[in-house]
């Protein structure tokens, strides 16, 4: 989805700057980024071929970086079982992941909040009422330190 969008971005700015070529540069864009979104993609055609372990090594974060750099604090994660960006599994073993890190010893567990169909960081639309009850309880219990 990042590279569609990214596509969309290059194509859409494809133009000469009047009104005619700039409707038709958004129009080429969505275009292609449609193409490569669709069942018929010829990028998700080539990574079909793909060994799965191969796409899950490149496709998973450095998360021993994060480890080093980020500092000792309370988290919540707000995500969705069904978010074809971010695997749901990736976000788990992260939060296993700050749990065993020694640094956070004496902090509460991360807290989350999951929703089981949610297309990415559609959360505060689809799921409103939840989402923004989540993000105000966190955020005055932390402000409230």
């Amino acid at each position: 989805q990042g590279m569609a969008g990214l596509i969309f971005q290059v194509a859409a700015m494809d133009h000469d700057g009047s009104d005619d070529r700039k409707k038709a540069a958004e129009r080429n864009g969505k275009k292609a980024m449609l193409t490569l979104l669709s069942d018929q993609s010829p990028v998700k055609a080539h990574l079909a071929k793909k060994p799965e372990e191969a796409l899950g090594k490149v496709c998973n974060a450095e998360t021993h970086i994060v480890h080093e750099l980020e500092p000792a604090v309370e988290l919540q994660l707000i995500y969705s079982r069904d978010d074809t960006v971010i695997c749901c599994h990736g976000i788990e073993e992260y939060i296993d992941e700050v749990i065993a890190r020694p640094s956070r010893q004496g902090f509460p567990t991360p807290q989350s909040l999951v929703f089981e169909k949610s297309r990415h960081v559609f959360h505060k639309q689809l799921h409103k009422d939840a989402y923004w009850k989540c993000v105000e309880r966190f955020s005055s219990a932390v402000l409230s330190k």
